[in-house]
């Protein structure tokens, strides 16, 4: 598998994204905790920054919602030292105070909004399910890529797969046994290399336009592709 999202440890695709709250008022968690559906997310709530730090010690999450003003540690602080433990966390910020130099050093740090207080209802529930629409999807696509991958790991045939560049981004141990080629080498170089210069075609697309619907991809790709040093199988 090509640096999946599992291997790079970025998303647990056993389980839920994880949502982090933070925020001193019990009525605003409560608020912002109906924002979001629990039943595709697990949400976790914090009133102070100590317990937010001590649950980022314990899961990984995708967002946290920041109050800026907390009674132990102001809500930039408590960003950094969750950035700190996990670089890949979004991060969103919540506070009364929308001074202009407030707002600018939310997203110094990297935020992806700045919500105002007093919440309004319906736009801070537009604008969170527009952010917690593209983690999904992302992490739906991060499932199916490893799904994917993990079937093709199982495949006995070689099975080579190239971007829209001709350049070979996953690699099964059929491949690795029909060409004598480990994916570390051939990951990320172009698919011409396996083609012998005197080959007919040295680009796929040519290649495909040649083959009828039941040879595509398959006859003429494997007639005139060669070995990684141009001996032919």
């Amino acid at each position: 598998m090509l640096d999946s999202a599992v291997t790079r440890g970025v998303i647990n695709l056993a389980r839920k994204p994880r949502i982090l709250l933070v925020d001193d008022m019990p009525e605003n968690l409560k608020l912002l905790g109906s924002l979001f559906d629990s039943t595709e997310l697990e949400i976790s709530f914090a009133k102070n920054g100590i317990r937010a730090q001590k649950l980022a010690e314990m899961s990984e999450f995708e967002l946290a919602v920041l109050d800026i003003n907390l009674p132990d540690i102001d809500g930039f602080s408590l960003a950094q030292r969750i950035r700190e433990q996990q670089p890949d966390c979004e991060l969103i910020f919540c506070s009364a105070h929308t001074e202009r130099e407030k707002r600018e050093q939310g997203f110094l740090l990297g935020a992806i909004d700045f919500i105002e207080k007093p919440y309004d209802i319906e736009i801070t529930r537009s604008r969170i399910k527009l952010h917690i629409d593209r983690i999904l999807l992302r992490h739906r696509i991060a499932q199916e890529r490893d799904r994917n991958a993990a079937i093709l790991s199982n495949i006995r045939d070689a099975v080579v797969t190239v971007n829209a560049n001709e350049i070979v981004v996953d690699w099964n141990g059929g491949a690795e046994v029909l060409f004598g080629i480990s994916e570390v080498e051939i990951a990320g170089k172009p698919l011409s290399l396996l083609i012998p210069e005197s080959a007919r075609h040295r680009h796929l697309e040519n290649m495909l336009e040649e083959n009828s619907a039941d040879e595509r991809g398959v006859v003429r790709v494997i007639n005139e592709m060669c070995a990684w040093k141009g001996e032919s199988f």
